[in-house]
């Protein structure tokens, strides 16, 4: 990806100065460079410049803030297009919540954010938000996803697209809130009464935490299931420095 942009970025910026790309002995060697090589030569009027333009966009308008992972997926669900948030606090995942509520995307992007009763109830709403086909989520810890367990099973056995954010604490029972793995084998393998498989993402770091609210959609709409993003206590707490991409509009 580097090596694309890095050629869309050279060729946008020799396209904006009229450069003539057959008078020159530059490889073109990436497809958006070859695109964009197209572009140039018919009058930047082609796919080549859409690529350039929006990576161009990417860099003007891109912020870098200082946040925690769970605070980035609150960003990452506004700025990707989501329809709907339904959850429950439980620590250590409650910022994302929290963040939700402090930035009131209903006023701005018409995201709705749902306080549910309890996880059995957040998962059922969100059930309901994707059966209309919605962009919808929701997030909690461990013993909540253990709650949720039927009505992600349903969501799989309906082949319904969601996002479930599951930001790991030690067990079992209600365990400890201090940070743990303890919900690989229930998340990787199925979780609920069996015989289905999550897509999973596992992030590394609070970046990876909003950028993969945007790619689990489009896993989730892609492959008609439901898409876990398996973090744990201390990606969620942790803060660290996030580029916060350009807002997608809500289809």
């Amino acid at each position: 990806y580097d090596e694309i942009e890095g050629f869309a970025w050279e060729g946008f910026v020799l396209a904006m100065n009229k450069y003539d790309p057959t008078k020159s002995d530059m490889s073109f060697t990436s497809y958006a460079a070859f695109g964009i090589k197209n572009a140039i030569m018919n009058g930047i009027n082609s796919s080549g410049q859409t690529i350039a333009v929006s990576l161009y966009n990417r860099k003007k308008m891109a912020e870098k803030v200082l946040m925690k992972g769970n605070e980035a997926i609150a960003y990452g669900a506004i700025r990707c297009g989501a329809d709907g948030y339904f959850g429950y606090p439980i620590t250590p995942q409650s910022e994302v919540m929290e963040t939700l509520m402090e930035e009131k995307p209903w006023e701005t992007t018409g995201m709705v954010v749902l306080q549910a009763e309890s996880e059995t109830s957040s998962i059922n709403m969100v059930y309901g938000g994707a059966c209309t086909g919605k962009k919808v989520m929701t997030s909690s810890s461990s013993l909540g996803i253990s709650l949720m367990a039927e009505g992600l099973s349903y969501l799989a056995g309906a082949e319904l697209p969601c996002v479930i954010v599951n930001v790991m604490r030690g067990g079992p029972g209600l365990g400890t809130i201090q940070p743990s793995q303890s919900d690989y084998n229930q998340c990787v393998k199925g979780g609920g009464h069996g015989d289905y498989n999550a897509i999973v993402l596992a992030p590394a770091s609070a970046q990876d935490m909003y950028d993969f609210v945007d790619l689990g959609f489009d896993l989730a709409f892609k492959y008609r299931t439901p898409v876990i993003i398996l973090a744990d206590g201390i990606i969620g707490q942790m803060m660290e420095k996030v580029e916060l991409r350009p807002e997608k509009p809500r289809m």
